[in-house]
């Protein structure tokens, strides 16, 4: 999987992606993630850890309480059962369908043809669903209510 450089350093403040690791830049600024951490995001790690973060945010930025990412506890047996079996569809399917069951309340669609897809091993989808949590952290983070006397809204 090739991501942005972006999506590679908020991925590496997550503690997700090593930083201290051998980038392999690919021409247009690409950078290549190894084909054990992908198949290890396709079989639904890391993805609870994102949303995780994603639910902090917005609970800070809203200042409220929500607890939407607790049905995740549900994919923790399903993710162990997929250590030995790498592409094991019908784990995968139970895995991204719980996902898109939390990733609708923070207004992410995976609808079925999504999940078919991730279950799948589709590269794209894994990097639409990635791209689209980046970018509600990004604007979550940069109209935090903390920023007082900031009222501007930008793009960095």
């Amino acid at each position: 999987m090739e991501v942005t450089s972006e999506i590679y350093a908020w991925l590496t403040e997550l503690n997700i992606l090593n930083a201290e690791k051998t980038l392999i830049m690919k021409k247009g600024g690409m950078i290549f993630v190894a084909e054990d951490i992908t198949n290890k995001f396709l079989n639904g790690f890391f993805i609870d850890k994102i949303l995780y973060e994603l639910e902090d945010l917005y609970n800070k930025f809203y200042k409220i309480k929500l607890n939407y990412t607790k049905k995740l506890n549900d994919i923790k047996t399903l993710q162990e059962n997929t250590k030995n079996n790498k592409t094991d569809r019908n784990l995968r399917n139970a895995i991204w369908k719980t996902v898109s069951e939390v990733t609708e309340n923070f207004g992410i669609e995976l609808n079925d043809g999504h999940v078919k897809n991730l279950a799948n091993g589709d590269i794209n989808t894994l990097l639409y669903l990635l791209n689209s949590i980046y970018t509600l952290s990004g604007e979550l983070l940069k109209r935090s209510p903390e920023k007082k006397g900031n009222q501007n809204f930008y793009f960095l």
